[in-house]
């Protein structure tokens, strides 16, 4: 599943760019759907974002329902969509140097299209990614030496959790988003040209509990999502990209549910859950056609 190897990676990866993706009129509505290869996305009530790759270099941009795209990182600077907070305008994301392999944690007012750096203990000398936000809470990893951990951290009581940690070549840690009370990320094991293993996790913020979503058969899970009533939404499929891939949904209590079948050969980067305040989740993923480009879709559930 290729939305392991982009959002696991540290660095920039590349992408090409090629024919849109065909997207069946049942899987959702097109967000953002022209010929750049435009993924990642997350959402308010009020905004879009969503990060683009050309030419070797990711920017992530945004704009409001209805209005023209703006860019989000600073010029010079590569950077990694991540979370609009429950204002509907604060926008958490990492903005990175690969050069000087110096990443680190910004947030970005989207209607005065302010940009500022989450300073310590946030943002460090070390390498910070994946990093998303919501009710205060910023969800985010770190590499230290090959170790990779993923942080929990509340910018009005300042405490900072340290929820999983992975070590060794191979072994991968991608945050996922943080809605209410729960947090989701996922973990995999890269093997020379495909995964090993793949999950996804749960977090209760109120209770410290963590869980791993369920995995029938061992399958490759990635791509996760969550909303304020715990429903993790995911990416699930075979160890290699495109291989019966779905779009999942886990509710908190009660059997998954299969909301999208991708045609043999498609698969899906990211998900993205908005919830709607009246039951619903606009559920927001990137489909593509396995060794092209993406787009950014719109599915609401139920």
């Amino acid at each position: 599943m290729r939305a392991l190897r982009r959002s696991f990676r540290l660095g920039a990866a590349a992408i090409a760019a090629a024919l849109m993706v065909a997207v069946p009129a049942a899987a959702g509505t097109g967000v953002i759907t022209t010929k750049a290869d435009e993924y990642d996305p997350a959402a308010s009530a009020s905004y879009v974002v969503w990060s683009v790759a050309a030419n070797h270099r990711y920017t992530v941009y945004a704009k409001g329902i209805g209005g023209s795209r703006f860019r989000v990182n600073a010029r010079g600077t590569d950077a990694r969509t991540g979370g609009i907070d429950t204002d509907g305008t604060t926008l958490i994301y990492q903005q990175y140097n690969q050069a000087k392999h110096h990443s680190d944690i910004y947030a970005y007012d989207l209607a005065t299209k302010q940009r500022t750096k989450i300073g310590k203990p946030v943002s460090t000398r070390r390498w910070e990614y994946g990093a998303t936000g919501s009710g205060g809470w910023i969800l985010f990893a770190r590499d230290r030496s090959g170790t990779r951990t993923l942080l929990l951290y509340n910018t009005s009581t300042h405490e900072m959790r340290h929820l999983a940690a992975v070590s060794g070549h191979g072994h991968l840690l991608s945050p996922g988003q943080v809605a209410g009370a729960y947090a989701v990320w996922a973990t995999a094991v890269w093997k020379s040209d495909h995964y090993a293993s793949c999950n996804v996790f749960l977090y209760d913020i109120t209770t410290d509990a963590t869980s791993r979503v369920a995995n029938p058969h061992d399958r490759c899970q990635t791509a996760a999502s969550v909303n304020p009533a715990g429903t993790v939404y995911l990416g699930r499929s075979g160890m290699r990209c495109g291989k019966n891939a779905v779009l999942r949904k886990q509710p908190l209590v009660g059997a998954a549910t299969t909301l999208v079948n991708f045609a043999d050969g498609h698969d899906i980067y990211s998900t993205y859950a908005l919830d709607n305040g009246d039951t619903t989740t606009d559920v927001y993923y990137d489909p593509w056609r396995c060794g092209t480009q993406a787009n950014v879709v719109k599915l609401t559930d139920p």
